[in-house]
């Protein structure tokens, strides 16, 4: 349900102005009702969405009021995510599975997403490979066990060495599609999901130097997701203009006022209705918001301490205040730190948790429900050390 200010131009909420979308099912049908002379919006979801899935609706800012006066600029976004069933919070190894080629051809797995990619209400799998530079798309049994059919065949090659990735719906045909950030070819890949575990060739779109950072979200009011891009090497940010069919043009570079841009991700920080960046920067140490003004660009704000060298970053709200936290994973310096957000888009100094034991060079970080009792809880993970 959302109320407007005044009352609505209803012929201006259409399938592309108005979106509602999970990260892992793709877009949301449902029925639509217009009430207190067509102030409040009422939406019936079609299906229920996944279990602690993260929901966004995006709301370009073409939506008019009854006096053709936009309601707001810049459009609005909103995201949560939805509840998850109580859980002891433990995990039983069921399967494991490969995802080589038949013979054996050498890959490497360095990421990976878990959309619904068929449609089928079921969660499959889509690993990100570096070395052989492809995505190797494993489909759920769908038969309640959780197990995985094999590597659907030939894999779809990216560019090299890709890891941060994306599940987004790029197209706005109800399917699911990936992109990643690919960081010895300098460039972003783009492949569209077909619908049956499939996807199309890539469109590979060249950025600045070394990206690892990689987010999706509405950059300038039209409820397309564009893609934006962290690049160490370049030390630099880049913007990729989503035309609303999946197609990006050139990129456009902007500065995140830090030193060193590697670790990406983006939330409402200041309750504005806008999304922004929470960019982290390895040579300075440090987490900066890019707040976003609406229309593609973005204001830096000051620098928060990381305590350590950000490699992967999470969003959420960790002590329940109704603002956006950072989780970070702090790579080298072998440690995580949650930033508490003040709601106005500047961030608290890290507080370090050490991995200690074995563990080295700390590379992922995520929040999420996992014992169902509507708290975050937070997940790090150790490449050296491999234990979570």
């Amino acid at each position: 349900m959302l109320d407007f200010d005044r009352a609505v131009n209803t012929a201006t909420v259409t399938a592309t102005s108005f979106r509602v979308w999970g990260r892992s099912g793709g877009r949301m049908t449902g029925t639509l009702a217009w009430s207190i002379g067509n102030q409040r919006r009422t939406f019936a979801p079609s299906r229920n969405f996944f279990p602690g899935e993260l929901v966004h609706v995006n709301l370009a800012e073409s939506i008019a009021g009854v006096d053709a006066t936009p309601l707001t600029t810049g459009g609005r976004t909103l995201n949560w995510l939805t509840a998850a069933g109580a859980a002891a919070a433990t995990f039983d190894l069921i399967d494991t599975v490969s995802v080589r080629n038949p013979g054996g051809s050498t890959t490497r797995l360095y990421g990976g997403n878990f959309p619904d990619i068929n449609h089928d209400g079921w969660i499959d799998y889509v690993a990100v490979n570096e070395i052989s530079a492809d995505l190797r798309v494993l489909l759920n049994r769908a038969d309640g066990n959780g197990l995985l059919h094999p590597v659907i065949q030939p894999p779809r090659a990216i560019g090299v060495e890709a890891s941060p990735n994306e599940a987004a719906d790029f197209d706005h045909d109800g399917l699911l599609d990936t992109a990643t950030a690919n960081t010895t070819s300098n460039s972003v890949s783009v492949v569209l999901g077909n619908g049956d575990g499939t996807v199309d060739p890539q469109q590979e779109l060249g950025v600045a130097s070394s990206p690892h950072g990689l987010a999706a979200l509405d950059v300038d009011g039209d409820a397309d997701l564009d893609l934006v891009v962290a690049t160490s090497g370049g030390n630099t940010m880049s913007l990729l203009r989503n035309n609303g069919a999946g197609v990006f043009g050139q990129r456009s570079d902007f500065d995140s006022g830090g030193n060193g841009e590697y670790a990406l991700g983006y939330g409402d920080m200041n309750n504005d209705g806008i999304v922004d960046l929470v960019v982290g920067t390895q040579n300075d140490e440090s987490i900066r918001v890019l707040r976003g003004n609406g229309d593609g660009t973005f204001t830096a704000q000051a620098a928060a301490i990381a305590r350590g060298r950000p490699w992967m970053i999470a969003i959420g709200d960790v002590n329940g205040d109704r603002f956006l936290d950072v989780a970070v994973a702090n790579g080298v310096s072998n440690n995580g730190a949650i930033l508490l957000g003040n709601g106005d888009g500047t961030l608290q100094s890290g507080v370090v948790v050490n991995l200690g034991g074995s563990t080295s060079t700390v590379i992922a970080t995520d929040l999420g429900d996992l014992d169902g009792d509507g708290d975050l809880d937070w997940v790090l993970s150790g490449f050296g050390g491999g234990r979570w």
